[in-house]
């Protein structure tokens, strides 16, 4: 939970980091098991559809089949 929060943290100081699309992604990762699954696939797919074309993109659609 500490995770998620200083995730969180981070993605709203710095938007536009060079580190937003895996910081999504282990934003996602971290929230999933405590049952916010919505949320987490929300954040998937703004990385599929923000990094387009990207590993993060791939890693990101990996994760949503995974939690399907």
């Amino acid at each position: 939970q500490q995770a998620a929060i200083n995730i969180a943290t981070l993605l709203d100081k710095y938007p536009d980091s060079k580190l937003t699309a895996q910081s999504r992604i282990l934003y996602a990762k971290s929230i999933w098991p405590l049952e916010k699954k919505e949320e987490a696939v929300t954040y998937l797919k703004s990385v599929v559809q923000d990094f387009k074309n990207t590993d993060f993109a791939k890693e990101a659609k990996k994760l949503l089949e995974t939690y399907k």
